[in-house]
């Protein structure tokens, strides 16, 4: 009984913090002159997973597709990158690719990160994998590499992450 009590205790005391922490970070980029404004589940739900990214990091490649095989541990959400382990990579330079994005179709280069979520951490079948990630460069028409690149993605790896 006595532990109940106290950890229904803690939960009160934490919560405070957390939201005092949220109200800080959001008054510390009022601040800076950032403004800020809350959006809808739905709006999220629209505008998350795909953008063409400027001026950002760049795929490890401009030519061809290089894939990273990746597998769900088992545990831990599949929205966070470190409950997946790289089983192995390819890459494949001759391989020509084409991704839409808003309506116009580029031709790009890059990486594709293929998960396999069927809990077998050791292990990874091609069909049972689905992309998880793709980070493209966007070429011009002679196939050269532009400052802009498109990411869609479906789990919260950096894009400086490729190894954990």
């Amino acid at each position: 009984m006595n532990r109940a009590i106290l950890g229904f205790s803690v939960a009160l005391l934490s919560a405070p913090a957390v939201s005092f922490a949220d109200n800080a970070i959001l008054a510390s980029l009022e601040s800076q002159g950032v403004s800020t404004s809350q959006i809808s589940n739905a709006e999220m739900k629209e505008i998350k997973g795909a953008a063409i990214i400027t001026n950002e990091a760049k795929p490890t490649t401009t030519r061809g597709l290089f894939t990273y095989m990746v597998s769900w541990k088992g545990a831990g959400s599949q929205a966070d990158y470190r409950s997946y382990r790289i089983v192995g990579n390819f890459f494949d330079g001759d391989r020509k690719l084409t991704k839409k994005e808003g309506g116009t179709t580029y031709q790009v280069a890059g990486d594709s990160w293929m998960a396999d979520k069927s809990g077998n951490p050791n292990q990874w079948v091609a069909s049972r994998a689905s992309e998880i990630d793709g980070h493209y460069q966007i070429l011009d028409s002679a196939g050269n590499p532009t400052n802009q690149a498109i990411r869609n993605t479906s789990w919260n790896r950096p894009l400086t992450t490729r190894s954990w």
